[in-house]
């Protein structure tokens, strides 16, 4: 039992840290999740692994979460089509905690613990590294793309390295050697120091109010199994992290309270961020009322609401309050702006129910690592990040629960195996896309062109590659390729840039009405852009809108006093009044 936990926990380590520096964090991850939830998935259905004596039904938390990820999908028919990324990661947890659900208990909890502190030693000890190696801020990210994410994961990954540590004798999970206690020592020991040097406040939080909580009653219970190596791997780790939060590394070009350059953000000015970002998400939430905007969506509906939220406000000010927020920093509002508030409340109660089970029959630790998931979902996006999703996949089984029979349960690995099949084409063409776009940077103009082109064969969803094809091609003035490139993006990515692109192209290929349009959009989701407004000025001056250029180039000037191109762009507006007057 705990050999094949054992390499249950390896395999799911492997997946969480794969990290390619080609290519973004989330592919490798996503892609070999899914191939591990697929051989999972195929061996349940061939009945290659010894079921649980327990009801053949599917526990409720794996019921409840696989619904949610069905719900999602279904959202994605009138979302957009990057969304798909999200699916494919949650659809590679649902498979995987459906294939586990059907393992005897005892080694789902084994599989969890081990798994949870696999992963989260890895991701900080290669943390640790890239701080070690001089690398500040955002870029300590062990592997995960983002200093903040790896806190999340940490925050999830803590409390089963700690049950590991006490060494329980759980009788679902059975005793625990000596020599693992040890390890899981130094594997909490590593993870502290991680977390310290995260840049993840929320995962902070959700870390003080679970893992010591849950490390004080496992303590307790433990009654001195803990040892000597364990309380001084755990003062060893808490010097270590001080030393390494106090230790800083000269920047090449520091910028104070920028996180990328090592300096965390001032708590009062990344709190209002975050309400700012908030408030605009529920507004938007609550225009998509009661089915969301579809999966993948939320980027678009932010903006449109926030720019309503900026429309009354002075453009200076607006300038400075204008988020290009990918995420809400909130997943059960993000949820509900794509998917509706039916999505979070599934989400919810499968966590819920989980923790629950998990508090009854004895698995504290997986309790711990759910309300430390639920917490750092309410302050930022773990449900997205592949490495977190793969631990809820082995936590979520862990935990038991009362069984239910909704489908045979051979339909319903059948299901989440066939889903995982073909959304693992999907996530590895992505992923080869994703590299070549991003090994196309150095190439020449119209060598990246072509490089760009087959990148977008691979993957017609990425509105980034689409975006960066059409901004290459405008340079190079092929105004037909870039217009129809900007075209395709604008759908698949949410950006007011692609907007003013379109309209300087329309401009440059003489049709002034067209990049008027372009422009206005762009200026109804950021009022404050002073490229729309210092560029709409340019065709407003051909169609003979002085006043209104005038107007513009007011709130051009009011965002950007003295830039260059001002002075020119307000002597075209006087020499076009002078000519006016002398006909």
């Amino acid at each position: 039992m705990k050999r094949a936990a054992g390499v249950g926990a390896a395999a799911i380590a492997i997946a969480a840290l794969a990290y390619d520096p080609g290519a973004p964090a989330a592919d490798p991850k996503r892609a070999i999740g899914l191939i591990l939830a697929t051989i999972a998935g195929a061996a349940s259905v061939a009945g290659r692994v010894p079921a649980d004596r327990l009801d053949p039904g599917v526990s409720r938390p794996v019921v409840a979460f696989a619904a949610f990820v069905a719900w999602s999908g279904a959202t994605l028919a009138y979302g957009v089509p990057a969304g798909a990324r999200d699916l494919a990661t949650w659809v590679a947890a649902a498979a995987l905690a459906v294939a586990l659900d059907r393992w005897p208990r005892a080694r789902t909890r084994n599989l969890a613990l081990r798994a949870s502190a696999l992963v989260g030693a890895g991701a900080s000890i290669a943390a640790i590294a890239e701080r070690i190696a001089g690398a500040r801020g955002a870029f300590v990210h062990g592997g995960q793309g983002n200093a903040n994410w790896l806190g999340l994961l940490l925050a999830v990954a803590l409390p089963p390295t700690i049950a590991l540590v006490a060494g329980r004798r759980d009788p679902a999970a059975g005793p625990t050697s000596r020599s693992t206690r040890g390890l899981a020592a130094v594997a909490v020991a590593i993870e502290v120091v991680g977390l310290a040097i995260s840049h993840s406040r929320v995962a902070w939080i959700a870390a003080a109010v679970t893992s010591i909580p849950i490390a004080a009653h496992l303590a307790r219970e433990a009654r001195g199994r803990l040892g000597a190596a364990g309380v001084a791997a755990v003062g060893v780790a808490i010097v270590a992290a001080l030393v390494l939060r106090a230790t800083t590394v000269p920047a090449p070009d520091p910028r104070p309270g920028d996180p990328l350059h090592g300096e965390d953000v001032a708590v009062p000015i990344a709190w209002e961020g975050r309400l700012w970002i908030a408030r605009s998400s529920i507004d938007a939430a609550r225009a998509a009322l009661p089915f969301g905007v579809g999966l993948g969506g939320f980027a678009h509906a932010y903006l449109d609401a926030q720019g309503a939220r900026l429309a009354p406000i002075a453009p200076k000010i607006a300038s400075r309050r204008f988020v290009n927020a990918t995420t809400a920093h909130d997943d059960w509002i993000e949820l509900a702006v794509d998917s509706g508030p039916i999505a979070p409340a599934l989400l919810f109660g499968a966590i819920a129910l989980a923790a629950v089970a998990a508090v009854r029959t004895g698995f504290a630790a997986g309790a711990a690592s759910l309300g430390a998931l639920a917490v750092c979902a309410t302050g930022d996006s773990p449900i997205r990040q592949p490495a977190i999703a793969l631990i809820l996949a082995v936590v979520l089984p862990a935990c038991g629960g009362a069984r239910a029979r909704i489908l045979p349960r051979r339909a319903i690995d059948l299901v989440t195996t066939s889903a995982s099949a073909l959304l693992l084409a999907f996530a590895v063409a992505a992923y080869v896309a994703d590299r070549r776009a991003e090994a196309s940077r150095d190439q020449p103009p119209e060598d990246r062109l072509a490089a760009l082109a087959a990148a977008a064969r691979l993957d017609p969803t990425n509105g980034e590659i689409a975006l960066d094809r059409g901004l290459v091609a405008l340079d190079l003035g092929r105004l037909d390729l870039a217009l129809a490139e900007l075209a395709r993006s604008r759908p698949l990515l949410a950006n007011v840039g692609t907007d003013v692109a379109i309209g300087s192209a329309h401009a440059l290929a003489g049709d002034p009405e067209r990049a008027i349009e372009a422009y206005e959009r762009a200026i109804r989701r950021n009022p404050a852009s002073f490229r729309a407004h210092a560029n709409l000025a340019a065709p407003l001056v051909t169609l003979g809108r002085l006043d209104e250029a005038d107007r513009h180039l007011a709130v051009a000037a009011a965002l950007w006093p003295g830039h260059p191109r001002l002075a020119d762009l307000i002597d075209r507006v006087r020499r076009a009044r002078l000519d006016r007057e002398a006909r």
